[in-house]
């Protein structure tokens, strides 16, 4: 009964600790940050190895199996699982919860060197992924085209991509689907046998024609200026101008044995939807910035974005993390990727459809952030 007595027999006193919980509650509400999701570490990493022009068991043979027989002796390993595919091998080490997966991740690395020596001179370095709750994207969006669609990744990346990576706070922005340019030569076999010739020589000339090479200083004064020879292709008549070889007397050039056309890589990724077929954009936060301040930041952004672009590109934002749920909203992101195995403790099929209300679905949204880096490395 003391608790009462001293609140009726000192008013003030009860008074003002009322307000100064008042007070902490209003500065609390002000100033500590507001998130979706906390921050999460998976017990699983990810080595993805990348073998350009082999087939799925060349892969397996070569690059998988020695790989996974050492890194079989990872501390505190729980599962081990792999995939091999055309040109990419996956290994995916599953530890127990609470286990340090910073400190696994060095293991594994220590693990891989010993055995690099192994593995074939043409598969590129094992990249080793971390995966984490800031690896799921805080904003997507629809972007769509008209008359422009077939120019769509250079407005993407100059015009949106590159402005939002500025954005305080934001760590990744990837794109999908959108049409990628592609010099395609289509060479003759019977007239390249008939001059002699063969696939990898015409790679080669190319090659060797497609560079710039630097050709010293000159100074003038105070001044000094480099002088490089631009070598490289402008357009296609130039590719199918190339000189091969001279042969009884009549010189030989490209287009002679080949067809040259500026076209369109064949997709490998689709993102369609209400509107049409268009670009995916995701962005993803850094690790340990606010979500809600980063997607307020962008949505401000991609305001001011909006009015800087064509009259026929349509951005439409598709998803946000906490909002729900997603399939009420007027537009939907349908992509169709080659799948990942085995990412983030989920099997995921060889081909995958993502839906906007699987986005939280760590495993497909890791292979999302994935994917695009696979693909660069496959095809460089």
């Amino acid at each position: 009964m003391k608790l009462p007595e001293i609140g009726v027999k000192r008013p003030v006193a009860t008074v003002m600790l009322f307000v100064a919980i008042i007070m902490l509650g209003l500065v609390s509400l002000k100033m500590l940050p507001l998130d979706i999701m906390p921050e999460m570490e998976f017990p699983s990493i990810t080595i993805i190895t990348i073998y350009p022009g082999a087939s799925a068991n060349e892969v397996e043979e070569q690059v998988t199996k020695p790989l996974e027989t050492i890194l079989s002796a990872a501390e505190h390993l729980s599962e081990i699982k792999s995939t091999s595919k055309e040109n990419v091998s996956f290994i995916q080490l599953s530890y127990s919860w609470g286990s340090d997966v910073t400190s696994a991740a060095n293991n594994a690395r220590d693990l891989i060197e010993l055995t690099k020596t192994k593995l074939p001179q043409a598969a590129h370095q094992p990249i080793i992924y971390k995966i984490n709750s800031s690896m799921m994207p805080v904003l997507a969006y629809a972007v769509n085209a008209g008359v422009n669609y077939n120019g769509i990744e250079n407005i993407v990346e100059e015009d949106i991509a590159t402005v939002l990576r500025k954005v305080d706070g934001v760590g990744t922005v990837v794109y999908l689907g959108q049409p990628e340019r592609e010099i395609k030569v289509s060479v003759n076999p019977q007239r390249l046998s008939a001059y002699g010739l063969s696939a990898t020589q015409i790679s080669t000339m190319l090659k060797a024609d497609n560079i710039s090479v630097p050709a010293g200083n000159i100074n003038m004064g105070v001044y000094d200026f480099s002088v490089r020879v631009p070598g490289k292709f402008e357009t296609v008549e130039e590719i199918g101008n190339t000189v091969l070889k001279a042969f009884n007397g009549q010189v030989i050039r490209l287009k002679d044995v080949a067809k040259v056309e500026d076209t369109f890589m064949e997709k490998e990724a689709f993102a369609r939807n209400r509107t049409g077929e268009g670009v995916a954009l995701m962005i993803q936060k850094q690790s340990g910035s606010n979500t809600v301040a980063v997607v307020n930041a962008v949505r401000a952004k991609m305001a001011e974005i909006q009015k800087t672009l064509p009259s026929d590109i349509q951005v439409h934002e598709q998803h946000r993390r906490g909002s729900y749920p997603i399939g009420q909203q007027p537009y939907l992101v349908h992509l169709v990727c080659p799948g990942i195995c085995h990412i983030g403790g989920i099997d995921v099929p060889a081909r995958m459809e993502i839906e906007p209300d699987h986005i939280h679905n760590h495993a497909c949204v890791a292979y999302q952030c994935l994917y695009r880096h696979v693909r660069h490395g496959i095809h460089h």
